[in-house]
């Protein structure tokens, strides 16, 4: 009997050579191969797997040879998990048929990277925890017909783990268990107990410009309309890059207008959005509503019973900061989720951002991850052309203002150092650019106090005079006259006597 297959919406069934179950699955392994993980991902969570083999081999090893000294306890009284399973169990704790000791196990070998003298970050936790829950997924189930050895049709184990006492079974994914989650934020943890902060720049108006600019020149909105027409191979082709667009212009809009971590934004799921909410005023704006309910800290303020309705949001739109409204680019993004990633209506478990592979296809039932939010990020910012860094290059400085010529040449100087860079003073970053990080701590004593008189100054014209300049001389009459260290103490008095300043026991500004 043929086979038949769709040619399209608006053919018929056209019928193709007949096939048989065999390679009917072994095309299907190979699809889910090509369009599955990217190679590389693949490739490399098959090393970790590999090492981890390693590692148990040698770990029973050295068990088969240690001996028991003199005293010890026998095996049978202690009640840790070591003693729970003889070693012939616990080298099997890596099958491709997971075992009880399979998560604890698991959790040794993410200890043994993640803690100790050469100590790995999360990033290798995460990494082995989807090295082995891939594994783990695609467990091998044994079936007389070879047709089904390499898959796992029931899903026996996929999902969270649990060990049946009573068959002597596991259902579930070993690497989804409590043993794996608890080491892996233990390590997450070991990071700000130590110390290990990585801070990102705070992103500007100007940042976000320019990268929603960049975004619309890679992917312009014609490409719904592209896609709405396109079938097989050109629409998965096209439709990962639209996806990232989409998404990012969605979530980064979001974080910049509601100022919230990454990892709190990735948790966002339907029920926490209200699309068509009114206000209670005579106006009736319609506006979103957006509830986080995973702030960092919660828990400590649930404990002493703090109103949390700051967590609440009424997102309006602001056309005119197109870069950052929020209320469009999400509103788009839900569209786009609806049309091309769930293909029906949100419901209240939907994940707004949901987890999207190398490869540009999304996973709904997951959460994007940190990591995969930084990897985007950081391609958009580049692609805009944007140098985000807190490292200081090489050739910082301040260059030193002139010592003679006009007057008002000299705190002009100081205004464009703030402004702009001048390579040929070897002023290489305007200064309202510098990472706090750059005239602070170490390098205070180099760029702090030069840093801190171009600012008041520059902030003084154009916040104060609102970059007015004959308003400035007509405030600061001594700008005109005397240098650059009257100037300064000039401001600085009058601060002090506004009260906008405190007064310290210091010195006077000098030049």
């Amino acid at each position: 009997m043929p086979i038949y297959k769709s040619a399209g919406l608006k053919g018929g069934k056209v019928p193709v050579a007949a096939v048989s179950l065999a390679g009917l699955a072994a095309d299907k392994e190979a699809s889910s191969k090509k369009f599955g993980k990217a190679p590389a991902t693949t490739e490399k969570y098959g090393q970790c797997q590999q090492q981890g083999f390693k590692w148990l081999n040698d770990l029973m090893a050295v068990e088969a040879r240690t001996q028991q000294p003199l005293g010890c306890p026998s095996q049978g009284s202690l009640q840790d998990a070591s003693t729970m399973f003889s070693l012939e169990v616990l080298a099997h704790a890596f099958d491709k048929i997971p075992m009880q000791a399979s998560p604890w196990v698991l959790g040794l070998f993410i200890a043994s990277n993640c803690f100790g003298d050469n100590a790995c970050g999360p990033a290798t936790a995460w990494q082995i925890y989807s090295a082995f829950k891939m594994m783990w997924h695609h467990a091998w189930v044994f079936c007389f017909d070879q047709i089904f050895l390499f898959c796992d049709p029931n899903g026996k184990y996929q999902g969270r783990w649990r060990w049946d006492e009573e068959r002597h079974c596991g259902h579930g994914n070993p690497a989804q268990s409590t043993e794996v989650d608890d080491i892996i934020t233990a390590v997450k943890n070991r990071d700000g107990a130590e110390g290990k902060h990585f801070h990102s720049c705070a992103m500007k108006l100007e940042y976000m410009d320019r990268i929603m600019e960049w975004s619309s020149t890679q992917c312009p909105s014609t490409i719904l309309w592209e896609l709405d027409r396109l079938h097989g191979e050109e629409y998965h082709l096209r439709l990962p890059k639209a996806t990232k667009h989409y998404f990012m212009c969605a979530f980064a809009a979001s974080g910049w207008t509601i100022w919230t971590r990454n990892f709190e934004l990735a948790k966002l799921q339907y029920k926490h959005i209200i699309e068509d909410a009114w206000t209670d005023d005579r106006y009736r704006f319609r506006h979103l509503v957006v509830i986080l309910e995973h702030q960092k800290g919660w828990e400590n303020k649930l404990s002493k019973e703090i109103d949390l309705q700051g967590h609440r949001y009424e997102i309006h739109s602001q056309r005119e900061m197109p870069s950052v409204d929020m209320e469009f680019h999400l509103h788009e993004w839900l569209v786009f989720l609806r049309a091309f990633v769930y293909g029906h209506d949100l419901e209240d478990g939907d994940y707004i951002f949901p987890s999207v592979n190398t490869k540009g296809l999304t996973q709904p039932g997951m959460a994007i991850s940190h990591d995969s939010i930084q990897k985007w990020l950081n391609e958009f910012v580049t692609g805009a052309g944007i140098k985000l860094s807190t490292d200081p290059p090489r050739d910082l400085r301040i260059p030193p203002l002139p010592k003679t010529g006009p007057m008002n040449a000299r705190w002009k100087q100081a205004m464009h150092d703030w402004q702009e860079q001048d390579l040929s003073r070897g002023h290489s970053v305007a200064l309202k650019d510098w990472h706090p990080t750059w005239y602070s701590g170490a390098n205070r004593e180099a760029f702090g106090m030069q840093y801190g008189k171009r600012k008041l100054i520059a902030l003084e014209l154009l916040d104060s005079c609102k970059g007015d300049e004959a308003e400035f001389l007509r405030k600061w009459p001594v700008a005109d006259s005397g240098s650059p260290t009257k100037l300064l103490k000039a401001i600085h008095r009058a601060r002090i006597e506004s009260g906008s300043t405190k007064c310290h026991r210091t010195k006077e500004p000098k030049e």
